[in-house]
């Protein structure tokens, strides 16, 4: 796409001239025109759209938007395209658009015949086109029917793919050829059925594939359009309606029905620009006709749901909502359905690319001596890990004792920090690198692809600590604690969640009073319970919120942060055996624990702020590692499906919510990278929403995946098979994978609460 344009003011200036020229009430006058032809009126080519708003479009130049400028366009792609298409949808605008504005595309790589007589008039907004993909026909001379062609009825040129993956383009005029219109339910937009006996067309050296991935991007954009402007609507009404004295977007139910339609239109979202960013060929292809079903999906959802949202209102004609219910459902029936569209994909993208390639590093790397140049980084990293990763460490692990996985982690923690990359991303003052961001998600990406060991027990050590440390821990604290993780591999726990507060962290009872011993040495005495701390068991230190005002006016305004020595006598430790086996999670008995003054971290009364520091290490990395091994298991499958090693591929209803899955895993790497340039750009992100949307949506993703596999195991699935002794991220096994799945869903602050805040905070929807 050419620099010279800005996308956000491109949006802008069509949405402006969209809201004055194709607001509800003029779309509802064409609908109920088009009603009155549909009730027996006299049906013409024209009456299909509003030719009005076609002659103001054609007028703004839009058609040429992709059209290269030596064809007399505005060369500016398909992303331009797409802000365009969006738009459109956005305000179910009756103009037959979609096929023609995709014709003029492809026409300007028509031969100099072809383009010459219909590119301009599809320009100048003299004709519509209309497109047919995939039809049965063949040769250059055509004979047969093509159905339910989407403009068909307004349409002046037709381009039709052919069997062998051609293009066709034949005028409404061609001796042969029978137009019929039909009207569809839809009434934004019309149909046709072609009849053609022995009718002469002009092939095209295009292949179909070109047209086949714009039409699948346009409809998926038409459909974010839709789906994100009667979400809007939907959201507006929820507020100002009231039942039982309440308004309706205050009843919890209804604001997690509205949460998951605003986290199913991020995914689409993502999904869409992830297609929009690849390059041409069958990945480009597979990944639009992806975008395609998933946007097409969450359209149909959001405005069936607004109908039930906005009760008998939502019922009548004179309401916009069922505009989009209806355009929704063609969209979701075009082209061969979504059905069609997840094979597609399946057969697109069963071959999954190799790893990019990168130029071998002779000896014996040591990473961070390439960090200057990221591909000779990553080069570094992948030799690094062939030498050093044990290929049996996870046979090694398979039932083993606590004590062994123990004693391997503290190995792998000393093969990274003999490289310097245990800390790598720590400044340079504390034994670290200054790691650039986008050289971590390198780090992290490879690790994944090796299937390397995570430091899990160190998680706490390597992010927790050092984000609080570094932003509010006293030079003494730093040079203690810090050090001791950086030189001897000291573990730390974290003391937050509580028996009786669950998500609903503020609400923690523990206790910590000031007093003063003997010889004026000050402490603070602590009692009270913790729970789900990982790894407390095998933890030298402790991460702790306890309450030191009762009184404050806000429960969150009387906690204060402590560091916990696990030695110190009163602290008891049980680990709580889980549902898969595993015993990572500790509950911890305070009962009269001193811990000394200078162990507070900043003053009283702000360790819910200073808390906030710790939880925003959660946003990064560690997500990064997760969702690529997630990512590679996932490519993995595909890769065996491509040689018929997979069994249940074959079946196309498995096969069909397998692709579900992958589209959904690649929209949620896409929004991690995201979310990861909003640290990099401030790393405490104030209330950007996107760390909510990455855990809801990772761990939702990880739970239906690993019980879909799961139920494609059958019973061999439900043998019992020895654990991978405390690493349920990287279970062997799809059940011990799904059990270990809902770890993701509760910890972190249980997905319902989550969804709660995305209501109330993102949609604005009353507490």
């Amino acid at each position: 796409m050419s620099d010279s344009i800005d996308l956000a003011e491109l949006r802008a200036s069509i949405r402006d001239v969209l809201v004055q020229e194709a607001d509800s009430v003029r779309v509802h006058a064409h609908v109920d025109r088009l009603a009155g032809v549909g009730a027996g009126g006299r049906v013409t080519a024209d009456c299909f759209h509003d030719r009005a708003l076609a002659a103001t479009v054609a007028s703004l130049g839009w058609a040429g938007l992709g059209v290269p400028e030596a064809d007399g366009g505005l060369g500016l792609g398909m992303e331009a395209l797409a802000v365009l298409y969006e738009e459109l949808g956005r305000c179910a605008a009756p103009i037959p658009l979609l096929s023609t504005y995709l014709a003029a595309d492809v026409m300007g790589q028509a031969p100099h015949m072809v383009r010459d007589r219909w590119l301009p008039a599809l320009l100048s907004g003299e004709i519509f086109a209309a497109y047919a993909p995939a039809t049965r026909l063949a040769g250059d001379r055509l004979t047969g029917q093509v159905t339910h062609v989407l403009d068909g009825a307004s349409a002046g040129v037709f381009l039709l793919g052919l069997k062998g993956g051609r293009l066709a383009v034949v005028a409404r005029d061609a001796p042969g050829l029978t137009v019929t219109p039909v009207p569809a339910v839809d009434h934004t937009r019309g149909m046709a059925h072609l009849a053609l006996q022995d009718v002469a067309v002009d092939l095209l050296p295009v292949p179909a594939a070109v047209a086949d991935r714009h039409a699948a991007l346009a409809l998926a954009c038409d459909s974010l359009g839709g789906a994100q402007a009667v979400l809007e609507k939907t959201i507006e009404y929820l507020k100002v309606r009231t039942q039982f004295d309440q308004p309706l977007g205050r009843f919890q139910a209804l604001k997690h029905r509205v949460a998951d339609h605003k986290l199913r239109l991020e995914v689409a979202r993502s999904l869409v620009a992830e297609a929009l960013a690849a390059e041409e060929g069958d990945w480009a292809l597979g990944l639009a006709q992806l975008a395609r079903a998933g946007a097409n999906a969450a359209y149909v959802a959001i405005a069936d749901d607004a109908v039930q949202l906005h009760g008998g209102i939502g019922f009548t004609w004179e309401l916009d909502i069922h505009l989009y219910l209806k355009r929704a459902r063609l969209n979701r029936g075009l082209f061969g359905g979504d059905d069609s569209a997840m094979d597609l994909a399946a057969a697109a993208l069963v071959t999954v690319p190799p790893a990019p390639a990168v130029a071998p590093v002779a000896g014996a790397p040591r990473p961070l001596d390439h960090v200057s140049n990221e591909e000779a980084f990553r080069a570094a990293v992948r030799a690094w890990l062939s030498a050093v990763v044990p290929a049996d460490w996870k046979g090694r692990l398979l039932g083993a004792p606590e004590e062994d996985y123990v004693a391997f982690q503290r190995r792998w923690f000393d093969e990274l920090k003999k490289v310097g990359l245990a800390t790598p991303h720590w400044p340079k003052s504390w034994g670290g690198e200054d790691l650039p961001l986008t050289h971590a998600v390198i780090l992290n990406e490879e690790l994944a692809r090796a299937d390397a060991p995570r430091p899990d027990m160190f998680t706490v050590s390597l992010f927790h600590l050092p984000a609080t440390l570094f932003a509010y821990g006293t030079p003494v604290q730093q040079e203690r604690y810090l050090t001791g993780v950086r030189d001897r591999g000291e573990v730390w726990c974290q003391g937050f969640s509580e028996p009786g507060a669950g998500s609903d962290l503020a609400s923690l009872r523990t206790r910590a009073e000031k007093r003063t011993r003997e010889g004026g040495r000050v402490v603070y005495v602590v009692n009270g319970q913790k729970v789900w701390s990982s790894y407390a068991a095998n933890a030298r230190y402790c991460l702790l919120l306890a309450r030191t005002d009762p009184q404050a006016p806000k429960k969150q305004a009387g906690i204060s942060y402590f560091i916990m020595d696990m030695d110190t006598p009163g602290v008891t430790c049980r680990p709580i055996r889980q549902m898969n086996g595993g015993a990572e999670f500790c509950e911890l008995f305070l009962d009269d624990v001193e811990i000394p003054a200078e162990n507070l971290i900043g003053a009283e009364g702000e360790g819910w702020r200073i808390a906030q520091a710790t939880l925003s290490a959660e946003r990064g990395l560690i997500i990064v590692d997760l969702a690529e091994r997630l990512r590679f298991a996932m490519e993995g499958l595909l890769s065996a499906a491509g040689t018929g090693a997979v069994g249940w591929w074959s079946d196309a209803a498995h096969r069909r919510a397998f692709m579900g899955h992958y589209g959904r895993m690649l929209a949620v790497r896409r929004t991690i990278r995201e979310m990861m340039a909003e640290v990099a750009a401030d790393p405490h992100m104030g209330a950007s929403p996107l760390p909510t949307y990455v855990k809801v949506l990772y761990s939702e993703l990880l739970h239906e995946h690993t019980a879909f596999l799961l139920d494609r195991g059958g019973p061999a699935a439900q043998v019992a098979r020895p654990r991978l002794t405390g690493d349920g991220n990287q279970a062997v096994g799809p059940y011990e994978a799904y059990l270990w799945s809902y770890a993701w869903t509760i910890a972190g602050g249980a997905n319902e609460v989550l969804k709660n805040i995305v209501a109330e905070r993102v949609l604005g929807l009353p507490r």
